[in-house]
């Protein structure tokens, strides 16, 4: 997927880039791929407490997982 590696180029040039690492996050759920975005989420919601899509993404991420 494009834009994904996209995320993950600018990622890995800024590892606290919050916009990047939830989009990244984003990606993964809208691929299905649950595990990887709660991940990703995860990391969001540790750089940034205040993000809301942040705890949402999170959320429903582990309730896909079961």
């Amino acid at each position: 997927m494009q834009a994904l590696d996209c995320y993950i180029s600018g990622f890995k040039l800024d590892s606290n880039h919050i916009g990047c690492i939830h989009n990244v996050a984003y990606c993964h759920f809208g691929m299905g791929n649950f595990a990887n975005a709660e991940k990703w989420f995860s990391l969001a919601i540790e750089l940034q407490p205040s993000l809301q899509e942040g705890y949402i993404g999170h959320t429903v991420s582990c309730l896909k997982l079961g």
